[in-house]
Parts: structure tokens; C-alpha cells; sequence
């Protein structure tokens, strides 16, 4: 497992791989919060613009299969690096965007490094982190996300007051991702490197072979989807329906994103009581129905209570859901958990494509619709 300092030891590993997650959310975060300004400025309507999301996510969909067999292949450093180094050239690429072919183009290339970001970051858990400690570190890895919703937000509030949204790349994000970077070079270890061509299918193969690893896939396409959707269409739903302003809208992130942390922390304490199925399956239903009712009422406080709580049941459910997957078939987990991303990016595009769908020809009010069906049928399928 490698010395206490320095590259190969657990705690460095996990905190450059929580670096990883964590500065990743910000382009998520400027894209659900600026939703609005993004729209105003290539002249969009907002649920035409949210759909930048399904746009990163098909992209990584395509990426993701490929990496099932890039991850046999090459070293999963390696493809970290470069994943983490394109998007970098996204961000670069959102700073000067002027028309909007420019934004989906970049908005592409983002989907693409971090559909290898993503399988890359889990793979390289598994293989330095002892089982007992995965879903306490997988719930970390969460953690970094939501973290990075608590502290960007408000960043990303106040910053582009000053200059606007493509601002916050050039002088937060950009850095940001830089220092990712930097990180995961100096402590991230270098795995076995490459494999015999023999078993460059080998891995589908016993992927697919394995009923209980193809269902916990698609459960995990449909249940990631509701807080994928979530994420993406919340800020704009109570900036719209209550008239809250975007720094109000970003100071809610103070309470919502240590919520979800919990709930990812939580989870490691509960698997070790009730194990990783359990838990996954009954965390489904109030992750779905919270959110069924956080577009359903007409009170701005209870509104956000609601949303607080779906933070925490989804903190929960990912988790369990993300560390279920961990455990299966575990000879080709770089396969596992690319697949995982894209199936996981397939049900982003399907979350954000159905809720924009809904908002724009019903209104938000019926998304939550959405929200409670892919959670009962989530269930059903963990």
C-alpha cells in the first residue's frame, strides 16, 4: 500500500482522488447556477441550454465503452492524466466561447475527459484501498463532490458578478483544475501497466456474464439520473418559481452540500450494519419521493427543506450505489466501473433530456413526476 507520505500512501491517494472529484463539479455547478446568464448570452431558452448536460454526457457515453478497453491496455495514471488534461482544455475553451456551436463543442470535450476522469478515479480506489475501506473512501470520494457545490457556489455567485460566467474559469476554475492536476502526478502510483491483447474483451465479457453486475448497472443508470437532473434544473427551478436571487440560490448549497457529505459518510456506517445491497434499495424511494414533492408545493421554505433532505438521501444512495458496483466482478474492475460511468452518463442524458422535456412543454412542476418513477423502478431493479 505504499509509505504513510508521499506517493502510494492511502490518505494521499484518496485526498488527490477527492481533488479530482471535487474540482470537477465546477462546470456542473456553473451550469445549474448561471443557467439563466448562459442562456441570455448565446440567446437560448434555459431548457434548450440545460441540455449542454445531455450533450457532455452522450459524449462521455461513447468514451466511457471505449475505456473498458483502454483501462486493460494502458495505465490507469495515464488515462487520468489525460482525462484531467482535457478537461482543462474544455475550461479553456468555455473562457472564449462566443457562439454557441463553440460552448457544445467544448461542452464535448468536457464529457469526454471526464468520462475518464470518472471510471479512472474509482478503479484507482479499488485497487490501492482495502476492501473494508472502500465504501468509507468511496463516501469521501462523494463527499469531495458535495463539498465542491458548498464551496463554489457561493464562489461562483459572487465572482461572476464581477465579470460574468466565462470569468469564473479564468480566475477560479482554470487554477483549479491545474492544481488537480499537479496533485495526481505527484501522488497517484503507477498501476501494473499494460496487459496482454488476449483479454481485451475478456473483461465485457464477464461483465455481462454476471446478471447481478448488469442489473446493478442500470439500476445505477436510473437512479443516478434523478439527482443528475436535479442538480442541473434546481437553481433555475427556485430562482423562477420563488424569484430567488442567484447568491441567495448559492448560499443554499451552505446546508445542502453538508447534508449530502453525511449522507456519503452515513453510508459507510450503514453498509457495515445492513450491507451494500440494503442499503441501496432502501435509500431509492425518499431520494425519488422528496424530490416528487420539492416541485410539488408552493412554499419556498418547505421547498427547501425538502431539497435538503433529498441532499442527504441521495448522499446515501450514491454511495451505496457506486461501492455495490465496486464489488463486482473485480478481476476487470477498470471495465466495471467504465462501463458504470456510462451507463451512469446514459442516465444523465436520459434524467436532464426527459425533466428539460417536461419543463419546457408542462413546467417544473411535473418533473417531480420523473423523480418518484425512476426511483420505484431503481428499487426495483437493486
Amino acid at each position: 500500500m505504499g509509505e504513510e507520505t508521499g506517493s502510494g500512501s492511502p490518505r494521499w491517494i484518496i485526498l488527490s482522488l477527492a481533488s479530482n472529484n471535487f474540482s470537477l463539479q465546477m462546470p456542473n455547478i456553473v451550469s445549474s447556477l448561471l443557467l439563466i446568464e448562459m442562456a441570455n448570452t448565446f440567446n437560448k431558452s434555459i431548457g434548450v441550454m440545460g441540455q449542454l448536460r445531455t450533450i457532455s454526457s452522450f459524449t462521455g457515453i461513447l468514451v466511457s465503452l471505449l475505456m473498458g478497453l483502454l483501462s486493460v491496455r494502458y495505465r490507469h495514471k495515464a488515462l487520468l492524466t489525460l482525462g484531467m488534461t482535457l478537461v482543462i482544455i474544455s475550461s479553456i475553451g468555455f473562457l472564449i466561447s462566443t457562439t454557441f456551436t463553440m460552448i457544445v463543442l467544448f461542452y464535448a470535450v468536457l464529457g469526454i475527459g471526464a468520462s475518464i476522469i470518472a471510471p479512472m478515479n474509482t478503479t484507482i480506489l479499488g485497487e490501492h484501498i482495502s476492501r473494508e475501506k472502500r465504501t468509507i473512501s468511496y463516501g469521501m470520494l462523494n463527499g469531495a463532490a458535495a463539498l465542491a457545490y458548498l464551496v463554489g457556489s457561493p464562489m461562483i455567485a459572487y465572482i461572476s458578478d464581477s465579470g460574468g460566467w466565462q470569468f469564473t474559469y479564468k480566475i477560479f476554475i482554470i487554477p483549479l483544475f491545474l492544481f488537480a492536476l499537479i496533485f495526481l502526478l505527484r501522488f497517484i502510483p503507477l498501476d501494473t501497466g499494460q496487459k496482454e491483447r488476449v483479454v481485451l474483451l475478456g473483461g465485457y465479457r464477464s461483465v455481462f456474464a454476471d446478471r447481478s453486475a448488469v442489473a446493478c448497472l442500470v439500476g445505477n443508470m436510473v437512479s443516478g439520473s434523478i439527482w443528475f437532473s436535479q442538480l442541473a434544473f434546481s437553481s433555475s427551478y427556485v430562482r423562477t418559481r420563488f424569484l430567488l436571487s442567484k447568491v441567495f440560490t448559492s448560499y443554499t448549497s451552505l446546508i445542502g452540500a453538508p447534508l449530502f457529505i453525511a449522507g456519503s459518510l452515513v453510508c459507510g456506517k450503514l453498509v457495515s450494519l445492513y450491507g451494500r445491497k440494503m442499503v441501496t434499495f432502501l435509500a431509492c424511494i425518499p431520494s425519488g419521493l422528496l424530490l416528487f414533492l420539492y416541485y410539488n408545493n408552493g412554499s419556498v421554505w418547505v421547498t427547501l427543506l425538502l431539497g435538503f433532505l433529498a441532499a442527504f438521501s441521495n448522499g446515501v444512495l450514491l454511495t451505496a450505489s457506486g461501492s455495490l458496483i465496486l464489488e463486482h466482478v473485480t478481476d476487470f474492475r477498470g471495465t466495471m466501473m467504465s462501463l458504470a460511468s456510462a451507463v451512469g452518463g446514459l442516465g444523465g442524458v436520459l434524467g436532464v433530456s426527459v425533466v428539460g422535456y417536461l419543463i419546457d412543454k408542462v413546467g417544473f412542476f411535473a418533473s417531480g413526476f420523473y423523480m418518484i418513477f425512476a426511483a420505484m423502478l431503481s428499487a426495483l431493479l437493486y
